[in-house]
C-alpha cells in the first residue's frame, strides 16, 4: 500500500509538473506581435486551455490540450503576417482589375464586371490565407471570361443577321412563277450570294449584298399567264383584239 501511495504521489507530481510546463508555454506567447483584436482572441484561447489543463487527469490529456491550443494560436496572424497578407490582397485585386479593359465591353456588360469586382473586394477582406485569395481571384476571372466583349457580341449579332438575311433571300420569290431556265438562274444567284453573305464582315456589307441579290433576281422575267409568250402579253387578250378587228371589218364591208 505504501508503494502504491508513493507511485500515486509521483504520478501526481509528474502531472503537476506537466501542467505547470504547459501553462508556462502558453503564458510565454509574445502578445506584442499581434494586433489588439488578435491579442484578445489569443488571451481567450489561453484562458480556455488553462482551465482545461488544470482539470486534466493525465499527462496525455495535458499534452493534447496544449497541442490543440497552440495549433489554434498558430492560425492567428501576427502584425507582420497581416501586413504581408494585406499587401497580397491589394496586389491580387490590382491584378484582377488589369485583367480586362473597360473599352472592350458595352456599358451593361461592364456593369456586370463592376458588380463582380465589388463582391471580390468583400471576399478578399475576409480571406485569411494567400491560397484563399488566389482562389477568389481565379473564380472572378472565370466569371469575367463568361461575359461577352463588344467584339464577341457584334460577331454573334452579325451571325444572326446573316442567317436572317439568307432566309429572307431564299424566300424572296416563288420559283413556280419562273421558267425552269430562270429558276436555275435564280437558284445560282441565291447560292452565290449565300456564300458571299456568310463571308460578310459587317452589317453594311450584308445589307448591300442582299440588295444586290434582290436586284439581280428582280431583273429576271416571270412566266406569262398564258402560253409563255416572251413578250409578256396575255394570249387571251390578243385573241379578243383580233376578234374585235374582224367584227369591225365585217361591218365595214357589209355597209359598202
Amino acid at each position: 500500500a505504501a508503494e502504491e501511495q508513493l507511485e500515486e504521489l509521483k504520478a501526481a507530481e509528474a502531472l503537476a509538473i506537466k501542467k505547470q510546463a504547459a501553462l508556462a508555454t502558453l503564458n510565454a506567447i509574445d502578445l506584442s506581435k499581434y494586433s489588439i483584436i488578435s491579442q484578445e482572441l489569443i488571451v481567450g484561447l489561453i484562458n480556455e486551455a488553462t482551465t482545461q489543463i488544470n482539470g486534466a487527469s493525465s499527462i496525455a490529456e495535458v499534452e493534447a490540450i496544449l497541442e490543440a491550443a497552440l495549433d489554434e494560436i498558430e492560425q492567428v496572424l501576427t502584425l507582420e503576417e497581416e501586413a504581408e497578407l494585406q499587401d497580397y490582397r491589394e496586389r491580387a485585386l490590382d491584378d484582377l482589375k488589369n485583367y480586362f479593359n473597360e473599352e472592350d465591353y458595352r456599358e451593361e456588360k461592364f456593369e456586370e464586371i463592376q458588380a463582380i469586382i465589388l463582391d471580390v473586394e468583400a471576399a478578399l477582406n475576409q480571406a485569411t490565407t494567400k491560397s484563399a485569395i488566389d482562389q477568389i481571384v481565379d473564380n472572378a476571372k472565370a466569371e469575367i471570361d463568361l461575359i461577352p466583349t463588344k467584339a464577341e457580341q457584334e460577331a454573334e449579332e452579325l451571325t444572326e443577321l446573316i442567317e436572317e438575311k439568307i432566309q429572307e433571300l431564299t424566300t424572296y420569290v416563288n420559283l413556280d412563277l419562273y421558267s425552269e431556265e430562270n429558276q436555275a438562274t435564280i437558284e445560282q444567284i441565291i447560292e452565290s450570294y449565300t456564300e458571299q453573305l456568310r463571308d460578310a464582315s459587317s452589317s453594311e456589307e450584308v445589307n448591300t449584298l442582299l440588295s444586290q441579290a434582290k436586284s439581280e433576281i428582280d431583273a429576271i422575267p416571270k412566266k406569262t399567264s398564258g402560253t409563255g409568250c416572251k413578250f409578256g402579253t396575255n394570249v387571251t387578250s390578243i385573241f379578243a383584239i383580233f376578234a374585235s378587228l374582224s367584227l369591225i371589218a365585217y361591218l365595214y364591208f357589209k355597209r359598202r
